[in-house]
């Protein structure tokens, strides 16, 4: 772990620089879920080591008591602004690479920062929230989502467990609103990558914008790829959600 001053306060993040970086990489910012912390999301996901195998540089910061200030203008953005002008200092990082990862809170943190603070980031990749947080600018957004989430309901207009007694405006309505937002066709091309999974591609999108998203059936609140043992809800282990958010940050480097 690491220590960094935000506003006066000393905040944690766990830190993965890359073995024998020789030129300047991707740095990824990842944003653990409600109730968890940096070690076990680097647990869950094995961000760390995928993305050593490509040369990007991992921040995993610690939320105060396992909860985040989904806030623009609040101690976690300004987190995220320290780490993305410390973190270049201690790694060797291209700072036009610097892509935003989460999960549940930690997701929604990820977008509602990227549509407050576009430059300097290049990409985010999501899972189990997807609300279009006041972007105002197109933005390369891989989502994932799990049809049985009890937590964030995939369906429009159900009530979840993490917000109750609040309609959630669905999954795919979600995703219409960042297709209009990216400049991108209507309707997606869609194919199944595994018999449990949907895959969802827009086309025809802003240049150098990408948007797609990955629907598991059978799986709930939950990060795809992730030992099915570590998660509360049901999880599909046919495809990573870390493998495919890092190739997803590496098809899109730059931000329009």
């Amino acid at each position: 772990m690491r220590a960094v001053i935000v506003d006066g306060h000393q905040r944690l993040v766990r830190l993965m620089v890359p073995p024998l970086s020789q030129s300047p990489g991707p740095l990824v910012i990842a944003l653990h879920g409600w109730g968890e912390d940096a070690d076990r999301f680097a647990t869950l996901t094995r961000i760390e080591e995928q993305a050593a195998s490509v040369g990007a540089t991992v921040a995993i910061p610690r939320a105060h008591h396992g909860s985040w200030q989904i806030d623009p203008g609040g101690a976690d953005a300004a987190l995220i602004d320290v780490l993305r002008a410390e973190v270049p200092r201690w790694a060797c990082v291209d700072v036009s690479r610097i892509d935003l990862l989460g999960f549940s809170q930690g997701a929604a943190l990820a977008i509602a920062d990227a549509c407050a603070r576009p430059n300097g980031l290049a990409a985010v990749a999501t899972v189990a929230v997807e609300f279009q947080l006041g972007c105002r600018r197109p933005l390369s957004l891989l989502a994932f989502h799990g049809r049985l989430d009890h937590a964030v309901p995939f369906e429009d207009g159900a009530v979840g467990a993490s917000l109750p007694g609040v309609a959630v405006t669905g999954t795919w309505a979600n995703m219409a609103t960042w297709a209009h937002l990216d400049r991108c066709d209507a309707t997606p091309s869609r194919h199944h990558p595994t018999p449990s999974v949907v895959q969802a591609t827009w086309v025809g999108c802003a240049p150098g914008v990408g948007l797609e998203l990955y629907v598991e059936r059978h799986a709930g609140h939950s990060w795809p790829g992730a030992d099915p043992s570590r998660s509360i809800e049901a999880t599909d282990t046919t495809i990573d959600a870390t493998a495919l958010a890092l190739d997803f940050f590496a098809a899109h480097p730059s931000r329009p």
